[in-house]
């Protein structure tokens, strides 16, 4: 379950959460924004700063208030779009505003996150996408290492560090995190000495695809529905 905004917002100014890891959070959250028609609507600040408006809960909406659903990381382009930050929260004791010029910090969250759903809710056509992307993974002089799961022999991939090392120690896998560019990546790997593919191995969230997926995307196509 998804901790309240606000409690991470307090574990961020506590310090006990460090900023990448606070914009990982909100770049995977679900939002309310709230809309002006077809339009975000925006909010103006004191001195002339534009924001759009991102509600964590629905119970912080107005009753009448029309809104859509977005994900964290299709948020910064939709400010982009508009000419404006973020507000999230707005008038809420937790609130956090990102001037438009800020906006490039969230990047590197915003590019993990919206990978992370094209795993959970692939669509046609994103070979090339998985295939470009920096993986984390094991490897041993630059070859990625197997893993052995119930499920088979893997290669496993993984979007952040941190996930691979909850893996790693979890499965006393003694290679080193490495990040590979994916080119890169699948350029090492044989198909025929692995079953597959494991995103986020091990973990709840895990994803598995055969090794035909893994031919497809050396490849730069994208077999899955």
């Amino acid at each position: 379950m998804t901790r309240p905004f606000s409690e991470l917002v307090g574990a961020l100014q506590s310090g006990r959460l460090k900023p990448e890891a606070a914009f990982l959070d909100i770049a995977r959250r679900r939002w309310r924004v709230p809309m002006d028609g077809s339009r975000p609507h925006v909010d103006t600040g004191p001195g002339g700063e534009r924001f759009v408006v991102a509600i964590s809960q629905a119970d912080l909406l107005a009753p009448t208030e029309i809104h859509r659903g977005f994900f964290g990381f299709e948020l910064p382009a939709l400010a982009r779009a508009h000419g404006a930050g973020l507000a999230f929260d707005v008038a809420q004791p937790h609130a956090v505003n990102l001037l438009a010029t800020q906006l490039a910090a969230l990047d590197p969250a915003t590019a993990v996150a919206e990978l992370e759903h094209r795993i959970l809710a692939p669509s046609p056509g994103e070979g090339e996408r998985f295939r470009d992307a920096a993986w984390y993974t094991y490897a041993v002089d630059g070859r990625p290492q197997p893993l052995a799961l119930s499920e088979g022999v893997v290669l496993p991939l993984f979007t952040t560090p941190e996930v691979a090392r909850w893996t790693a120690v979890a499965r006393r896998v003694a290679a080193p995190i490495t990040r590979l560019a994916g080119p890169d990546l699948f350029a090492r790997v044989d198909p025929g000495t692995v079953d597959g593919v494991a995103f986020h191995a091990g973990q709840d969230d895990q994803v598995l695809a055969g090794r035909d997926f893994l031919v497809a995307t050396a490849a730069g196509r994208d077999v899955r529905p």
